[in-house]
């Protein structure tokens, strides 16, 4: 589900919750989370030791 506006405990209750967190928290109710799964943002374009990864654009993921 996403959190476009404020939401209640009862709004959220057995959901699942998708979004950038640093957007979202703020609509969240405090002390609510069972569990929190984060992963860092992908599609970057990085230099792990030498191995170079380069920035996709969005199309390549939608078609």
């Amino acid at each position: 589900m996403r959190v476009e506006t404020a939401v209640d405990l009862q709004d959220i209750d057995g959901q699942l919750v998708g979004g950038d967190l640093f957007e979202i928290a703020a609509r969240l109710p405090t002390q609510f989370i069972d569990l929190l799964i984060l992963d860092p943002p992908y599609n970057l374009t990085k230099n792990y030791n030498g191995n170079y990864f380069r920035k996709l654009d969005k199309e390549c993921y939608t078609s």
